[in-house]
């Protein structure tokens, strides 16, 4: 590994601005392999593989007013951006599972970043357009395909931080752009027929855009078989379909606070009290698509190689707080 990094600090300290650049390739990584069953065992911890990754790290901070009649007002600006790529997977293949569901899975794929959905998919002729049954609903695939990866395209963070006479505002911004996630929630809800997915075309039969019908002759012609039973379809479509954009806008932290300075507490040994209300995730907003799962909700808990993967989880909490702090002079004893 090697990186370099650059750290300025311009115009009397309105400016500060912190650059990191990293290459890293790390090999001989821990994971559990799949194994066949006739062995008598179905995994195995091994020392495999080899990923690198290289990325940019900034930081940001710039004062518009610092110090004039008492107000000081910044705002804050990080951005990373990580490219992943799997160099080396196992000595016996070009995978490695790294962990998921029965049908879809998260593997470590040669030539693709470390973290890559893998999930059945739709037929489809080769231009790209789904290929119908005789019925009108499209074909599933019976081999699974490689999609995109739990990996973001870049994460941004945002806020800005204001104080005047004993009053403090802070407020923070958290961005993920890119990626993707499995939504169970997404997959059961369609089973059930209780997802938007389901309202298709208000229910009624209708000939799927685009598709195509594959003849005898090996060719494709367009279709004009409208589908009819949309329950069955919507409830069994491959699970590339509830891969779901990752990306979202969410309002992390916000806080308001008053400090009460020594003149209010003449007489005692209290020389400041500072009283502030605190907010976590009180708003986020997301991608059109996604109106089923929180994003950064991981059914395997946020540790460990089997990221992206959400089922049934339950809402992310909106927290509300008070916060009390109390600053006491330093007592002198004299003998």
């Amino acid at each position: 590994a090697y990186e370099a990094g650059l750290d300025l600090t311009l115009l009397k300290e309105y400016l500060h601005v912190e650059y990191t650049f990293y290459h890293k390739t790390s090999k001989d990584l821990i994971v559990n392999a799949n194994l066949p069953a006739s062995s008598g065992y179905t995994r195995q911890i091994v020392n495999v593989g080899k990923v690198r990754n290289v990325g940019h790290n900034v930081l940001a901070q710039v004062y518009v007013l610092k110090g004039i009649k008492g107000v000081d007002w910044s705002f804050r600006v990080q951005f990373a951006k990580n490219n992943s790529k799997v160099l080396k997977a196992n000595t016996d293949e070009d995978e490695i599972v790294l962990g998921g569901l029965t049908t879809v899975s998260l593997v470590a794929k040669e030539g693709y970043p470390f973290g890559t959905f893998k999930a059945n998919d739709f037929e489809r002729d080769p231009d790209g357009n789904l290929i119908v049954g005789a019925n009108g609903a499209p074909v599933a695939s019976t081999t699974q395909k490689y999609f995109g990866s739990y990996q973001p395209k870049y994460t941004l963070g945002f806020g800005s931080a204001f104080s005047w006479k004993g009053l403090t505002f802070d407020i923070q911004f958290d961005i993920k752009q890119g990626g993707q996630f499995y939504s169970g929630t997404k997959n059961a809800t369609d089973f059930n027929g209780t997802s938007l997915s389901s309202l298709v075309n208000n229910r009624e039969p209708y000939i799927i855009p685009g598709s195509v019908v594959q003849n005898t002759d090996g060719t494709f012609s367009e279709n004009t078989t409208p589908i009819t039973n949309l329950y069955s379809f919507v409830g069994s479509v491959p699970e590339s379909q509830d891969l779901i954009d990752a990306s979202y806008i969410k309002l992390r932290e916000a806080s308001i606070g008053y400090t009460f300075a020594k003149k209010y507490f003449k007489n005692t040994p209290i020389s400041a009290i500072t009283l502030s209300v605190l907010g976590s995730n009180l708003k986020f907003w997301l991608p059109k698509q996604n109106v089923y799962a929180d994003p950064e909700s991981n059914s395997f808990g946020q540790a460990g190689n089997a990221q992206g993967i959400e089922f049934s989880s339950t809402p992310t909490a909106r927290s509300v707080g008070f916060d009390l702090k109390i600053k006491f002079e330093k007592i002198e004893w004299k003998t």
